[in-house]
């Protein structure tokens, strides 16, 4: 999927990574406040930045969704 494609997972699987924040080389991987977000699609994977008007509705990614994901079991958990 390239960045103009839209992504077409419901947004109840969403969820942020980082909110807010931009880090890069270009400012020594220091944290700054930016007005994009790092959001995820539990469902599929995808994983890009937006600006868009759902992400202060968006829950954050938590722990037990990240442990889900890294033992490569079912990214939601509510599709388990």
């Amino acid at each position: 999927m390239t960045h103009n494609e839209r992504h077409k997972c419901d947004r109840k699987h969403y969820r942020v990574i980082t909110r807010n924040v931009s880090h890069s080389a270009f400012n020594g991987y220091k944290e700054r406040y930016s007005k994009y977000s790092t959001i995820i699609c539990l469902k599929c994977g995808h994983c890009w930045r937006s600006k868009a008007s759902y992400v202060p509705d968006t829950p954050n990614y938590s722990r037990e969704e990240e442990a889900n994901y890294n033992r490569g079991e079912s990214i939601d958990p509510k599709e388990t």
